[in-house]
């Protein structure tokens, strides 16, 4: 992804690459989220069957391990958009004597 964000900061198409990160972040959000929801939908159901009842009332604690790749996927496209626009300032600043 970086190297599709750096080349539209670089040619100065700031709408492009809005546009890209905001796609980037849709997919990796939805994504995510359809995890989240899996797990919510068929999570208790599977552990209830797997461990024979016995860490039912773990199941909250499941849910909120199921909800950590919501708040990662939000911050790597954070963080591919800094990558792109420190790599792109520091490549491209006029060398110092």
């Amino acid at each position: 992804m970086l190297p599709r964000l750096s080349r539209h900061y670089a040619a100065r198409r700031r709408e492009e690459f809005l546009s890209l990160w905001k796609h980037y972040g849709l997919f990796i959000g939805l994504l995510t989220v359809s995890l989240f929801v899996g797990i919510r939908i068929v999570g208790a159901s599977l552990v209830h069957w797997m461990y024979a009842e016995k860490l039912d009332s773990a199941l909250g604690l499941l849910y909120v391990i199921a909800a950590v790749p919501i708040v990662m996927g939000i911050s790597n496209t954070i963080n591919d958009a800094w990558k792109d626009l420190t790599w792109f300032s520091t490549h491209t600043s006029p060398a110092e004597p």
